[in-house]
């Protein structure tokens, strides 16, 4: 059954603004607004019919099982459709849920929730049948990643894609399957909302929208601990890490350090290049490029990372990226390894690059590599304050050896809790 009783409500809730519970404070209490299951029935806001716009054909029908979009575009020109009623008015949190389903693998494309109601500027969360999900702005034709295309682990090609934002003072919490993925900044603030189809090929391309649900929270206000400073892609990873509960809080300060090329011509040995700073709780992130002079190193003591909580020569912690494709975590203590963890990141190369990000927090310690979370380690035997660096890890002896290059370099440390 269809319920089309979002202006209403929303003339409801102005007159009977939301409250928070007295009770339980802390528990986010939701009303739904709009719940929209699509079967058979046309639906006021939601077009039906073939269209021609902008080198792209698109048919689209209310069938008993979804609202389907038939897309084809020779130049692979997005489809976009706003609904004008679906406009949120007032301070509230926002919850935006829909299932999409996706073509079993061909042909390829990307679909999901346009937030905005203007064609040629919105905001776009999307998820593709190539097993990722992105985040993007298009501005006048400009497109700016807010969340980059990122791999989704577990993928049910064939069956609908249940996605979810959370939007709350400018950020927007993206859940997949119930599950908490990822975080953006972004600028939306409920005027206007609509799907979004991009095709990534010349062939006819069915996406099927299956329901669509709005619900609203009371808006609670809360000051950004961030540093002003701090970038939004670090802000966002930041944010993320948080609402996972792998760091305990975001207030601390940013800052940038500048680029290093080092290379280090020494089998089994590694050379540590200070960056001034003891530090216990941070994260720091580096985009990370690396080379190897000889044709056979001993790839997993080749790569580049960091040295951090370094108390002396003796005890300290190491997570680098290594030529055999992965990122080894590594404890020493009076001068032992203690092996920590091994996250598979690629295959093994002679020549690549990446973004390296290390995020300790207490006694736990995140791994990311291109902005996705690893793993993370509890270990509360390495907490302590210590310094921290730029590494090389060498693996041969040949001319110059193992070659790092750290760029765009940036660091933020956390207020420690006393």
């Amino acid at each position: 059954m269809r319920k089309c009783y979002l202006l209403l409500l929303f003339v409801l809730l102005l007159a009977f603004p939301l409250k928070a519970s007295a009770q339980a404070p802390e528990e986010t209490i939701w009303t739904t607004v709009y719940d929209q299951s699509f079967s058979g029935t046309s639906v006021p806001g939601w077009g039906e019919g073939r269209q021609e716009a902008d080198n792209a054909e698109i048919e689209r029908t209310i069938k008993a099982d979804g609202y389907w979009w038939d897309v084809t575009s020779s130049s692979n020109q997005y489809a976009a459709l706003f609904n004008p009623a679906l406009q949120v008015s007032g301070d509230y949190q926002i919850r935006i849920s829909a299932e999409i389903l996706l073509p079993f693998f061909e042909p390829s494309v990307c679909a999901g929730l346009a937030l905005g109601n203007d064609g040629s500027n919105f905001e776009t969360f999307m998820v593709c049948n190539d097993q990722t999900y992105g985040l993007y702005q298009n501005a006048a034709g400009v497109w700016t990643p807010k969340v980059p295309f990122t791999k989704i682990q577990d993928f049910n090609q064939g069956q609908p894609v249940p996605i979810q934002l959370e939007i709350h003072n400018g950020w927007a919490d993206i859940y997949l399957w119930d599950q908490l993925v990822d975080t953006a900044l972004v600028s939306w603030q409920g005027q206007g909302l609509g799907f979004f189809v991009q095709p990534l090929s010349s062939q006819k391309t069915p996406v099927n929208f299956k329901s669509l649900k709005i619900s609203l929270a009371p808006k609670t206000e809360t000051s950004s601990a961030l540093d002003a400073n701090t970038p939004a892609q670090a802000a966002r990873l930041i944010r993320m890490l948080q609402l996972k509960e792998r760091i305990t809080q975001s207030a601390g300060t940013y800052s940038a350090s500048a680029d290093l090329e080092t290379a280090l011509a020494q089998m089994g040995f590694y050379q540590n290049h200070s960056l001034g700073i003891a530090a216990q709780d941070f994260l720091i992130q580096s985009d990370i490029s690396w080379e190897s002079a000889y044709e056979r190193p001993n790839n997993m003591d080749s790569g580049c990372g960091f040295t951090f909580r370094a108390k002396d020569n003796l005890n300290f912690l190491q997570v680098f990226v290594a030529l055999d494709g992965n990122i080894y975590l590594n404890g020493f203590r009076n001068g032992a390894k203690v092996p920590l963890a091994t996250y598979s990141y690629s295959q093994w190369s002679l020549k690549g690059s990446g973004t390296l990000t290390l995020a300790a927090s207490g006694s736990k310690i995140s791994v990311l590599y291109n902005q996705s979370l690893l793993g993370t380690i509890t270990d509360a035997t390495w907490l302590g304050t210590g310094d921290l660096g730029l590494t090389v890890f060498s693996g041969t002896n040949y001319d110059y050896g193992i070659r790092c290059n750290f760029k765009n370099n940036q660091l933020y440390q956390f207020v420690q809790n006393q």
